[in-house]
């Protein structure tokens, strides 16, 4: 099993009027949580992100505050250590499984819905 922890917050005001620059990206918080069965040669997992809350006060274009949210991943990577798939890499995840609406505070776009991946590789020595 394994598991990470990765926590962002950024501040940024202006000097003149202490309002939150619209550059400053909301705090977030990522947490993996995972295991890895090596007599199968899988790695796999869950992954969630969550965002909070931003107010931009004194915003002169768009939306001022954008909402918290979080969206949740899943995650399986296949990579055979031996036999005639060796060298062969497959990775399969769902990003934003539960299909969340959001609005990026950055860009202020619709985040993107639920998103299927699928990576093929072959690892080849020269």
């Amino acid at each position: 099993m394994f598991g990470r922890l990765a926590y962002s917050a950024i501040t940024g005001r202006n000097l003149s009027d202490n309002e939150v620059w619209s550059t400053t990206p909301q705090d977030s918080l990522a947490l993996t949580l995972g295991g890895r069965a090596p007599e199968l040669d899988l790695e796999y997992g869950w992954r969630a992100n969550f965002y909070n809350e931003i107010d931009y006060e004194g915003a002169v274009f768009g939306q001022q505050v954008f909402p918290s949210y979080d969206t949740h991943d899943i995650f399986v990577d296949y990579r055979p250590t031996s036999g005639a798939l060796e060298g062969l890499e497959i990775q399969f995840g769902i990003d934003n499984l539960f299909d969340e609406a959001y609005e990026n505070s950055l860009d202020g776009d619709l985040g993107r819905g639920r998103t299927f991946r699928l990576t093929v590789a072959r690892v080849i020595d020269w």
